[in-house]
C-alpha cells in the first residue's frame, strides 16, 4: 500500500535486504515493524493471502502494536530498504505526525477488510 505522503523517504534509520531474503517469519517477536523506502516485499499470510507492499507502505504494525508474535511472513520482493520502527519510534511518529497515525489505521482496515472478503492481492 503506498500513501500520498512518504514518511519513511529520507530517514537514515535504514536497513538493506537483498531479493529473497527473509525479513520476519510468523511467529517472529513483533518488535519491529517496517516502513518500506524503496523496493517491494511480499507478504505471507498464515491463511495463504499474500500482499505487496512498496515505497511508503508499512507491514509488521499488528505485532509492534499488539506486542505478540509477527502474523505473517514477510520476504523481499526485490532488493529494498527498509526502515526499522521500534515501539519508541512509533510513538515518536505518532505523536509528532498525527497523519502517520491515521495512515497506520487505514492499512490495518484495508488488510481486515482484505482479510474477511479473502481476498489475495497479487504478488
Amino acid at each position: 500500500m503506498t500513501v500520498e505522503i512518504n514518511y519513511f523517504k529520507r530517514s537514515q534509520r535504514a536497513a538493506s535486504f537483498s531479493c529473497g531474503d527473509l525479513i520476519f517469519d510468523a511467529g517472529a517477536p513483533g518488535e519491529l515493524m517496517y516502513g518500506v523506502q524503496s523496493g517491494e516485499v511480499r507478504l505471507i499470510h498464515a491463511d495463504g493471502t499474500l500482499e505487496r507492499v512498496g515505497p511508503g507502505g508499512i507491514f509488521g504494525e499488528v505485532g509492534l502494536i499488539e506486542r505478540r508474535p509477527h502474523t505473517m511472513a514477510a520476504v523481499a520482493l526485490t532488493d529494498c530498504t527498509l526502515i526499522p520502527v521500534d515501539r519508541w519510534y512509533f510513538q515518536f511518529l505518532t505523536n509528532e505526525m498525527p497523519g502517520f497515525a491515521l495512515m497506520v489505521m487505514q492499512t490495518l482496515l484495508k488488510r481486515l477488510r482484505g482479510a474477511d472478503k479473502g481476498d489475495t492481492v497479487a504478488a
